[in-house]
C-alpha cells in the first residue's frame, strides 16, 4: 500500500507450538520431559524510497522465554540428567536499512 506516497508494508507473525517431545521413542522421551507450548508474536514494517529501502522490526514481541529444543551430550538414556535447553531469542527491535544500485 502507499503511505505518503511510498510504497510500505506491514506484516505480523504468529507461531504456536502445543507441547512438543524430543524424542520419537517413548523410554527416552519420557526421561528427558517435554517442551511446554508456547507463543510467539513478530511484527515488521517498512517503507520503500526510490533505491533506499528502510524497515522496522520486533520480534518476540510479547518477550516469551520459550523453549524450542532440548539435548543432551550423549545418549538420552546415558545423560537424561544433564539436559540442555534452547531457548528463543528474546524480545529484540531494530532498524534495518538497504540501498539497492
Amino acid at each position: 500500500y502507499k503511505l505518503l506516497g511510498m510504497d510500505s508494508y506491514s506484516q505480523g507473525t504468529l507461531v504456536h507450538s502445543a507441547d512438543a517431545g524430543i524424542d520419537l521413542r517413548a523410554a527416552e522421551d519420557a526421561i528427558i520431559g517435554r517442551l511446554p507450548e508456547y507463543t510467539l508474536v513478530d511484527f515488521s514494517t517498512g517503507v520503500d524510497l526510490d533505491h533506499v529501502k528502510i524497515d522496522l522490526y520486533l520480534t518476540n514481541a510479547f518477550d516469551e522465554r520459550a523453549l524450542v529444543g532440548r539435548y543432551t551430550e550423549c545418549a538420552i538414556s546415558v545423560c537424561g540428567g544433564m539436559q540442555y535447553d534452547t531457548p528463543t531469542q528474546p524480545r529484540t527491535g531494530g532498524i534495518k536499512v538497504s540501498h539497492r544500485f
